[in-house]
């Protein structure tokens, strides 16, 4: 008989293994996994993160250990605050920043680009030419955004 969402989220909680268990259910934006639990859709890495290690404090983040996002494995999840998570996510290779952001309207190829027209061309015509704002090409050009 084919396991249940909730079932495999109970028998996951009581793991006590390294290795990742991964949500083979629905999944949220970026792959996270998603978990109705009492009628209401959540994060299943949080609600994880919450059954094994309680509440979290205001403003922390459910962070992965590992790089996989729809990993719930109890030991590769813990409380951790938006700076540290991001920094995880900067050494799994996981963060959408750049290119891998599905929103972004640039290349790396085009940031190049407008930093080395900086004071060539100005702002307002780098906007109109790569269909962006102006005060995006102004945060480009400051090294602001898009570092590398």
């Amino acid at each position: 008989m084919a396991q249940t969402p909730r079932q495999f989220f109970e028998d996951a909680a009581s793991y006590t293994g390294d290795k990742c268990l991964l949500w083979p259910f629905a999944t949220q934006g970026h792959g996270y996994p998603k978990l109705n639990l009492d009628g209401k859709v959540q994060n299943g890495h949080r609600a994880m993160c919450k059954r094994v290690h309680g509440d979290p404090l205001p403003g922390q983040e459910a962070a992965h250990s590992c790089p996989n996002r729809s990993c719930i494995t109890p030991k590769h999840l813990r409380w951790a605050t938006p700076l540290e998570n991001a920094a995880d996510k900067g050494r799994h290779g996981t963060e959408t920043k750049g290119e891998k952001n599905s929103q972004s309207k640039l290349t790396w190829i085009v940031v190049r680009e407008i930093r080395t027209l900086r004071g060539v061309e100005t702002q307002a015509s780098l906007a109109v030419r790569f269909g962006v704002t102006q005060a995006l090409i102004s945060l480009v050009q400051a090294n602001k955004i898009w570092q590398e």
